[in-house]
Parts: C-alpha cells; sequence; structure tokens
C-alpha cells in the first residue's frame, strides 16, 4: 500500500488506484470515449478521512460515500478473529477524451 503526504501533513495510505476507459457505441461506430478514475485511501482518523474528502472534491473528485472498511477478521458470530475496521474513502472522476458529432 502507497502513501502520500499533502500539505497539511496527513499522511493517506493509498489502497487502489484504477482508471479504466470506456467507449460510447451507436451501432457500429465509435461516437465517444471517456476514462473513468477511481482512487481509494485509508485513514488513521474521521477529521483526516474528512479532511482530504473536501480535498478531493475541491479537484473535481466524488465521494462514493462509503466511510468505513472492514480490513481483516470475520463477521461470522462467534468468530475467535473479530472484525477490524478503518477509515475509508472512495473516490472517483469521469473525463471526457472524445466526442464525434453524429451525423
Amino acid at each position: 500500500m502507497l502513501s502520500r503526504q499533502n500539505g497539511d501533513g496527513y499522511v493517506k495510505r493509498i489502497k487502489m488506484k484504477d482508471n479504466t476507459t470506456k467507449f460510447i457505441w451507436d451501432g457500429d461506430n465509435c461516437v465517444g470515449k471517456y476514462t473513468e478514475l477511481i482512487e481509494q485511501y485509508h485513514y488513521d482518523s474521521e477529521e483526516e478521512k474528512m479532511e482530504h474528502k473536501i480535498e478531493m472534491e475541491l479537484n473535481g473528485w466524488n465521494d462514493s460515500g462509503q466511510v468505513m472498511e472492514m480490513i481483516s477478521g470475520s463477521l461470522m458470530p462467534g468468530a475467535k478473529n473479530p472484525p477490524v475496521h478503518v477509515w475509508f474513502g472512495s473516490y472517483y472522476k469521469t473525463i471526457k477524451i472524445l466526442e464525434r458529432e453524429r451525423m
């Protein structure tokens, strides 16, 4: 897992980055193309998560709304290893690359 420090001194652990290019088709013709970007982070506190959420939204990212993630353990009743949760943020944005006018 990667770490990234921003100007406020917080260190966010990057869980995942993903870029997916998708195409828009009209029959056999490609009429558009866009890229979906996803970044997910783990945080040490709710305050850190909320401050980073504001920063990401100011940079055009959308928050998925999920705030916690289970990183280990089990949800089964009576399990010997109880669930361990961390503060979590998943952010996404779409970048349009190409759009052709229909004739």
